[in-house]
């Protein structure tokens, strides 16, 4: 027989990745991203399309560009067609459903986490194009992934 916490977890699952596919879908559709992330984007449309690290309309190489790896993978999905804010939005979701579960394997109930992502500056620095959740998600996992998962 199922307890209530074993149904809430199977509902709080599917209905948590609902919310947070919604919440980046109108991201996606409504809002404008910063200037910083803009910027970030005109690198990789041009690294994707001209093979150059550049801003702006010039034809040689600009120095600038803050983060190379966000950089690098947007251009990348440039490549196959996806427009530059979307695989922000794609690869930050994606980062967000990596961070619910790694939490939920170190105990943490996920309405808890869910909550806890929701009142972060990360997630809302996401929304915006920014690189935050990728690198929160990604990054812990590789560096320390030794250290901290068993």
């Amino acid at each position: 027989m199922n307890t209530a916490l074993e149904t809430g977890s199977r509902i709080s699952y599917p209905l948590i990745f609902l919310i947070l596919a919604l919440l980046f879908y109108f991201s996606y559709r409504y809002v404008i991203p910063t200037e910083d992330s803009v910027i970030l984007y005109d690198y990789s449309k041009h690294l994707a399309t001209e093979g150059v690290i550049t801003y702006g309309n010039a034809n040689y190489p600009i120095e600038g560009a803050t983060d190379f790896l966000w950089m690098a993978l947007i251009a990348l999905f440039k490549l196959v067609g996806f427009n530059e804010f979307a695989s922000a939005q794609l690869f930050n979701f994606l980062a967000a459903l990596l961070i619910m579960y790694l939490l939920s394997k170190f105990g943490v109930k996920i309405a808890v986490a869910f909550v806890g992502l929701l009142a972060t500056p990360y997630l809302y620095s996401a929304l915006n194009g920014f690189s935050t959740l990728f690198f929160a998600a990604a990054l812990p996992q590789r560096t320390f992934g030794v250290f901290i998962w068993p």
